[in-house]
């Protein structure tokens, strides 16, 4: 997956934008460990 930009909160990376497998824009954003949620979604 190629990456275009990171995010980061202190040390913990929580979101990450660029492109999946088949060359689709994609963003991923992962709340802190302590919610226990990822979430992930997609934009065409």
């Amino acid at each position: 997956m190629g990456c275009d930009s990171l995010f980061y909160w202190g040390e913990e990376m929580f979101a990450l934008v660029g492109n999946d497998a088949a060359n689709e824009p994609i963003i991923s954003v992962k709340l802190e460990p302590e919610y226990g949620i990822e979430l992930r979604d997609r934009f065409k």
